[in-house]
């Protein structure tokens, strides 16, 4: 099982654990290891957050190893082309979920399904092309949504996304490179 060395640190939000410049995920579990700060432990551990990683296939038990876990970001993760819902049904805690220039393509309409505390997501400068319009369908506390630079997306992928989310209370940011 690959070992991912971790650098723990306290926020004001409280205490996350970031790991930088790792490359060739390609198991689906894998360790983490770094030093705690005083007494901490991976309980503890609120926010994951992977920068400048490159990923074959992305880890199934990061909510064994952070059961607590609020915030997980990827950001300039190469080779994140898909995600699904078995990457992230067991993180039940999660509030926000941030997937930003990684190269993802596709999001199912099951994705999110259980996440019912999820309350902000990103998924901004990717290169989307589909996005399953019952994606936000049972997250009664999402309030915002971040699609900015997908320059891919379809005009009646948006329409359809559009007419799906009307009745939610939620910002829903979308701008296109050009």
């Amino acid at each position: 099982m690959p070992k991912i060395k971790c650098e723990f640190s306290k926020v004001p939000e409280g205490y996350i654990c970031e790991i930088k410049n790792q490359y060739d995920f390609y198991e689906e579990q894998i360790t983490f290891y770094g030093k705690h700060k005083g007494k901490k432990q991976n309980s503890d551990v609120i926010g994951l957050n992977f920068s400048d990683c490159s990923f074959m296939i992305l880890p199934l038990n990061i909510a064994e190893i952070f059961p607590n876990l609020k915030y997980l970001s990827f950001h300039d993760c190469v080779g994140l082309e898909s995600i699904r819902k078995k990457h992230l049904e067991k993180l039940t805690n999660l509030t926000h979920l941030y997937i930003v220039k990684c190269g993802l393509l596709k999001l199912s309409g099951d994705l999110l399904k259980g996440l019912k505390n999820l309350e902000s997501v990103s998924f901004s400068d990717n290169k989307l092309t589909e996005i399953d319009p019952t994606i936000f369908d049972g997250l009664e506390n999402l309030k915002n949504v971040n699609l900015l630079y997908n320059a891919n997306i379809s005009t009646s992928c948006i329409t359809e996304l559009g007419e799906n989310v009307e009745n939610i209370k939620k910002e829903i940011r979308l701008k296109f490179k050009r």
